[in-house]
């Protein structure tokens, strides 16, 4: 008993609460993000503002907490603190699709519908949770002389659930729950951990709150299931959603990670028919191109459709992929048609990491790296147009898959993406989708060591804009003015 009644002593309990109020916030920063990343998008910009904000709110709740554990120091209050968090965590989920629309259609900047998603869904439940270390500081502290070890010890438990909530919500929950089911969880364990203090403080009222709340969870994760439309998926790298509709004369399977359209789509009755404007590109140019196709490389998998069609079109051919999330193979498996060629190659890595490491020279090469509609910046620079030369066999092709346009507000965008690619092969052709009758279009650009000429594309002048660097790649603010 008398063991017992020490695991329970006042001090363990502040010591596992400030474990657990530094595990759900990491973990509630790292969903954050996610639930942002369908309608506002996945960006830097995206993640600056969630980190942002939530520091700033955290900042805030640190000057509320010592300010009211000055006043009170109840041990109740940290117990309702708790409560409150989780109770904010659900607000947010129920709240984000229906703010985060709003905002995107509202607002066209997507560094202030970032800030503003941020401060209105994030910052109060920061807040919150942000006041409960000065309770427990003030609860734990018993002498002025051990009032350091007291700051340093609650200090270093919650530094510890910081990172087991990091480690834990990006390698565990993203791979095996979404991020409905990922606040949930975090509501649930804040909920729990509120009865780690003595229960005889206002119990009654802890219990009715204690009751609400399993409710809401228990409507969120039900409300999350009944959508029949489109299915939530959540890989350790991404929140996916998969639809199912009538569109493009026929009925149509996309997947959607971002606000900006579909990342990949099939026809369900034709599969191996190409969707896309610059899906077709691709196919075409590896058709008529009179150049060797016995190594092709893709960077960018999605759901696998453009090197499923090279493996299958061209069997005496080897076909690698490189795609950064290895959950799309299911995906594309159980939504998509795909059946892996054996002749077809799957890397699941970074793009850039591949194209450093790989001693592979290839015939053509297809980059189609966007997430959403940016491009990351380390496939912008002068750095990695050196590497992608250097496994460009001499008589390749290089088809590059951008957002931009060759004239108006786009063409900044253009010569950034262009000019370390036009500093490194001698030929350069494009064209557009001219479809599309808005601002930004797709565009295939093409880059050769030797001379191809392609039908109905066009000569890309070098740009007088100086390549971008890994030291320096400011390529968001030209994507911004380009969506602007």
């Amino acid at each position: 008993m008398r063991r017992l009644n020490k695991i329970f002593a006042i001090g363990n309990r502040l010591r596992a609460v400030a474990f657990v109020a530094g595990f759900a916030m990491m973990a509630f920063e790292l969903v954050a993000a996610r639930l942002l990343a369908p309608t506002i998008g996945n960006s830097t910009y995206t993640w600056t503002c969630v980190i942002g904000v939530i520091m700033a709110a955290l900042s805030l709740g640190y000057f509320l907490g010592g300010r009211l554990a000055d006043q009170r120091g109840r041990v109740a209050d940290v117990a309702l603190l708790m409560q409150i968090t989780a109770l904010l965590v659900l607000v947010a989920l129920f709240a984000n699709a229906s703010f985060t629309t709003y905002l995107a259609e509202n607002i066209i900047d997507q560094r202030a519908q970032g800030l503003l998603a941020s401060l209105i869904l994030f910052a109060p439940a920061s807040v919150v949770i942000g006041m409960i270390s000065p309770y427990l500081v003030k609860l734990a502290s018993t002498s002025l002389k051990t009032l350091g070890r007291t700051a340093a010890g609650l200090s270093t438990w919650n530094a510890i659930g910081s990172i087991t909530g990091t480690f834990v919500t990006g390698f565990i929950l993203f791979a095996l729950i979404g991020s409905w089911q990922s606040l949930s969880a975090i509501a649930l364990l804040l909920l729990a951990a509120s009865w780690l203090m003595p229960v005889r403080d206002n119990w009654k009222t802890r219990l009715g709150f204690t009751v609400v709340l399993l409710s809401i969870i228990s409507g969120a994760i039900a409300l999350n299931s009944s959508n029949a439309t489109s299915i939530s998926i959540d890989t350790a790298s991404a929140n996916y959603r998969v639809h199912f509709q009538d569109a493009y004369n026929g009925q149509v399977v996309y997947l959607t990670s971002s606000p900006s359209g579909a990342q990949s789509a099939v026809y369900s009755e034709d599969p191996d028919k190409m969707l896309f404007w610059y899906t077709n590109e691709f196919v075409n140019i590896a058709d008529i191109t009179p150049r060797p196709r016995g190594h092709m490389l893709v960077l960018g998998g999605g759901t696998f459709t453009v090197p499923r069609y090279l493996a299958e079109k061209y069997p005496d051919a080897t076909v690698d992929v490189v795609e950064i999330d290895p959950g799309l193979k299911q995906i594309a498996q159980d939504y998509f048609f795909f059946e892996q060629p054996a002749n077809l190659n799957m890397y699941f890595e970074d793009a850039r990491a591949f194209v450093n490491k790989t001693n592979n020279q290839y015939d053509l090469i297809f980059v189609d790296v966007y997430n959403g509609v940016s491009i990351p910046w380390q496939f912008t620079t002068m750095e990695y147009a050196q590497k992608l030369a250097g496994i460009l066999s001499d008589d390749g092709i290089v088809a590059v898959n951008v957002i931009a346009n060759d004239s108006g507000i786009c063409k900044p965008l253009l010569d950034g993406l262009n000019a370390p690619y036009a500093a490194n092969f001698s030929h350069r052709q494009y064209t557009v989708d001219k479809s599309n009758k808005s601002d930004s279009k797709n565009m295939i650009l093409v880059y050769s060591k030797r001379k191809v000429r392609i039908d109905d594309y066009k000569k890309l002048d070098v740009p007088e804009q100086r390549p971008f660097t890994d030291n320096f790649a400011p390529i968001e603010p030209l994507q911004s003015g380009c969506s602007s």
